[in-house]
């Protein structure tokens, strides 16, 4: 593999790539352009590639359950991201190095296999080699790619914690998140925890974990813990993750957390929150200051420009015009009608992969509030299609339709004089 620090992106860690708006998903992805031989790290996926000339690697977190749904995979096991990966010429790169969270630590890795997802089949390719954190394909082709395991007996796992801090509360809460070491895993708690900041502890527990451990938390005096004790386990991105939520009756200076293995004293994970690293709750609202990225890394050296629907001139203009045709709608809509466009957004069956907004985040916000958080769970055209069809369900069928009518025009919707 080249050494990072030879390749034209000049970057001695994991780069920050472009991030571009995909409108047939209406979802990012990630690109790479790289001017020549190199290798670069993706801080957002922890994919690798090594190419030989100049190319542009575009790629996004794919669907493990829409791929897996119709294979037959008993004896399968996921054992990472799967990444939808593209590139513009093949022949220019040498590997690729597809993430996974398996600690192998010199165990036999003949069970590692790649999985690659071609017109709806699953076939399963041997990887070159197999890194302590990365399966190695040289000269590969290119679809949906994932590490799949085929023996899960007592496989160890590497593990991390997220630890956010809720905002806005009256009292210090936390949620804590016992997760695989899968950054599609991460990211998606990231985007749930739209209400709270990420606290940067050091993540990587202490020792590996199996899927199925136990762990229990301690916490310091004055601090509910609930649940005390925990089930390791993977949950694919799409779904809710398991967290402990953690409650103190008022702030303190400071915060001891431990996660240790149930029934014993050994501490896998612990962290040491000083009152000066909390947000207070007299902060600016919270949809204003989201969680951090996943990686939670931006490289000072990166030479990427960031876009995505609110960055660059198009893009600016793309969200200024869903979200100034949003706040209009529901500024036009009667207080009890706003009342009601809450209480069913809160219950509205949402696509896969999506969450429901809170129901005391929802009863807090004003209209601009609740334009910026249908934007921030659901992005883009589908938080507009949300809120329309929310709109239908209590009547305000003709806001729906003037809604979406202004959407696909691109002109910001005006307020209508209703009577």
């Amino acid at each position: 593999m080249h050494d990072l620090d030879q390749t034209p992106l000049k970057a001695a860690g994991p780069i920050e790539p472009e991030v571009v708006w995909d409108s047939e998903r209406g979802n990012e992805a990630y690109r790479v352009h790289s001017t020549e031989a190199g290798s670069f790290l993706c801080g957002n996926t922890d994919l690798i590639c090594e190419v030989k000339e100049a190319v542009t690697v575009t790629y996004h977190f794919d669907s493990w359950p829409k791929h897996l749904e119709e294979q037959s995979t008993e004896e399968l096991h996921v054992a990472g991201p799967l990444l939808n990966i593209k590139v513009d010429a093949v022949e220019a790169v040498a590997a690729i190095h597809v993430p996974h969270f398996l600690c192998l630590e010199g165990d036999d890795s003949s069970h590692v296999y790649v999985a690659h997802f071609v017109e709806g089949e699953m076939r399963l390719e041997k990887p070159d080699r197999v890194e302590p954190h990365h399966a190695v394909l040289e000269n590969p082709k290119f679809s949906s790619l994932g590490v799949i395991l085929k023996k899960w007996f007592k496989q160890k796992i590497n593990t991390v914690v997220l630890l956010y801090q809720r905002l806005q509360l009256e009292t210090p809460t936390f949620h804590l998140y016992l997760l695989p070491n899968d950054s599609s895993i991460v990211k998606a708690v990231d985007k749930c925890e739209v209400n709270s900041k990420r606290i940067e502890k050091p993540p990587v527990t202490l020792k590996p974990l199996m899927i199925g451990s136990q762990v229990s938390l301690k916490a310091s005096e004055n601090v509910t813990v609930y649940p005390e004790e925990l089930k390791f386990q993977y949950l694919d991105a799409e779904k809710l993750q398991q967290y402990v939520e953690l409650s103190a009756e008022q702030m303190q200076d400071k915060f001891n957390f431990y996660l240790m293995k149930k029934g014993t004293t050994e501490i896998i994970w612990e962290a040491h929150l000083k009152k000066k690293e909390l947000i207070s709750e007299e902060l600016d609202s919270p949809i204003l200051h989201p969680a951090q990225g996943a990686c939670g890394c931006t490289p000072s050296n990166a030479s990427f420009s960031r876009t995505n629907p609110g960055h660059g001139a198009e893009g600016r203009w793309m969200e200024k015009t869903i979200t100034d045709s949003l706040v209009s709608t529901l500024e036009n809509l009667r207080e009890n009608e706003l009342k009601k466009f809450k209480l069913k957004l809160h219950e509205f069956p949402v696509k896969e992969g999506c969450d429901n907004i809170p129901r005391g985040t929802l009863e807090k916000a004003d209209v601009v509030d609740l334009s910026l958080l249908l934007l921030n769970f659901y992005t883009g055209d589908y938080a507009a299609q949300v809120t329309a069809d929310v709109l239908r369900t209590i009547n305000c069928r003709d806001e729906a339709e003037r809604l979406l009518r202004h959407c696909r025009k691109g002109v910001p919707a005006q307020r209508s004089q209703r009577k």
